[in-house]
């Protein structure tokens, strides 16, 4: 493992050593010698001092001999490779609360590592409760962050996009949480672990930085989303994996979800953009700047799409107001799917969202978002699948026939005949033995549930097609 000077100057610093380091002092130092040989420490003698020269930056020791400081010295690059070599065993072991703490006598301040999901995998165990700030005794006690936390992260340090890749410092202007450094980690463009570190015990300084990319190194090339020999879901991001269609360990989801207040059987809604000049860059920061205008949705940058993932129960947010909003600056186009119950089932949602943008786009080249909803008898007809046609039906007509199934309130039986019959209130109450004035009453509590006008034709025609699929599917049970 290769130092630099702050690396080596953290481990002398109970000597109190006078330092003059370049912060931007590299790694490229391979051990300690009394006489100059390239990327080593030269150790010699000044007086009753030492000066450590690592390729022109300087350490100087007080009152030592040059015999001493030379064992000292070396002495540091062994234990950083020991450090090094054993971390490797324990990361690829899956030990990493191991891994954490035996990583305290290299940075010597409280650690966190979380994975894609901010769910705890370690933490320094030598800091208990009240130790650190009151995020700290939130992770101890819960093993996830707090919405207080999150929300503050977005809110009171907007500057700072921690949903980036790499390292980035963490400078709070509340004296409520300690500052420090964290760095994402991401796997394929998917977010898959977090590693932080705070600043209790001494300073920070640039050798923490390197310690900590040194770290995350060893978590990239060791982690379970690495070794195609594992399990890929353990650790990595849910919400890309549900967009997937991949299975995800329901409780492992429904504890994840506790973060937005939302459970699995709320009902989610689907939007994709599409940027009309994709460059990484520009997408994470539009990426970043949703997360911040949507606090209460899931943002993912997903190859060179960015979905959000709405839950049309908890929500008030309207996500189609202001990305209409944002889009008339020409950079993107998005679409939106249907709503469905069952955060499991997003990957239709998926499907929705991608056939809107393609037929939409094909339909109206120059309009700024096109809606599933409009395109869903093409996709229905076009699908050999019969799950992806029933979670495609009119959105009316699934909340009708789920109530008929739980309060036999035939409301769902009436509209069917009443579309079949053209809307004549006569021929429907002949075809279902009730009085005229019956089927009035029921088509007004009808019309009151209908997010739709029956005055559309496509929406009669939408609705027609979907009491089929939906007796067509649930006869074969």
């Amino acid at each position: 493992m290769k130092l630099s000077m702050w690396m080596i100057a953290n481990r002398l610093h109970s000597m109190d050593p006078i330092l003059n380091i370049d912060p931007d002092a590299k790694p490229v130092l391979k051990s300690a010698r009394r006489a100059y040989a390239t990327n080593c420490v030269l150790i010699s003698q000044k007086g009753t001092d030492v000066i450590c020269d690592g390729e022109g930056d300087l350490i100087r020791l007080k009152d030592i001999s040059v015999f001493e400081a030379s064992e000292i010295v070396q002495s540091v690059f062994d234990f950083y490779n020991d450090w090094y070599s054993d971390t490797i065993h324990l990361i690829a072991s899956g030990e990493y609360q191991k891994a954490i703490d035996q990583s305290w006598t290299i940075f010597q301040n409280p650690m966190i590592l979380c994975d894609g999901n901010s769910n705890v995998l370690g933490m320094s165990s030598r800091y208990s409760l009240g130790d650190v700030d009151e995020e700290w005794d939130y992770l101890l006690s819960y093993h996830y962050p707090s919405m207080k936390f999150l929300d503050f992260l977005k809110y009171q340090t907007p500057k700072h996009m921690f949903d980036h890749e790499g390292i980035k410092p963490l400078d709070f202007v509340s004296s409520k949480y300690r500052d420090g450094i964290t760095y994402g980690l991401y796997y394929n463009d998917l977010f898959c672990g977090r590693i932080t570190l705070l600043e209790k015990e001494r300073p920070l300084n640039p050798g923490d930085y390197q310690l900590v990319e040194t770290f995350a190194g060893l978590l990239k090339m060791q982690s379970p989303e690495m070794n195609a020999s594992s399990d890929i879901h353990l650790h990595i991001n849910i919400y890309p994996l549900l967009l997937e269609g991949k299975h995800v360990d329901r409780d492992k989801l429904a504890a994840n979800l506790v973060f937005h207040g939302w459970e699995i059987m709320d009902s989610y809604q689907l939007y994709l953009l599409k940027l009309n000049h994709y460059d990484k860059e520009q997408a994470n920061i539009l990426a970043h700047m949703l997360r911040q205008q949507l606090p209460k949705c899931e943002v993912i940058h997903l190859e060179q799409k960015i979905i959000i993932l709405n839950n049309y129960s908890k929500s008030s947010q309207n996500p189609k107001r202001m990305l209409t909003e944002l889009s008339k600056t020409g950079h993107f186009v998005f679409s939106f799917s249907l709503p469905v119950t069952d955060i499991n089932n997003v990957h239709l949602l998926m499907d929705q969202a991608l056939y809107a943008l393609k037929s939409g786009l094909q339909r109206q080249p120059d309009g700024i978002f096109h809606q599933f909803y409009l395109s869903a008898m093409n996709y229905i007809i076009e699908s050999k699948d019969l799950n992806q046609c029933l979670f495609a039906c009119h959105p009316d007509v699934i909340t009708l026939w789920r109530d008929s199934i739980d309060t036999n309130d035939y409301l769902f039986e009436t509209l069917k005949v009443y579309i079949e019959n053209e809307r004549s209130l006569v021929r429907t109450a002949q075809a279902l033995y009730i009085h005229r004035n019956s089927v009035v009453y029921r088509i007004k509590k009808i019309e009151k549930r209908l997010q739709y006008s029956l005055e559309d034709t496509y929406t009669r025609d939408y609705i027609s097609l979907s009491i089929r699929i939906l007796e067509l599917i649930y006869s074969k049970y």
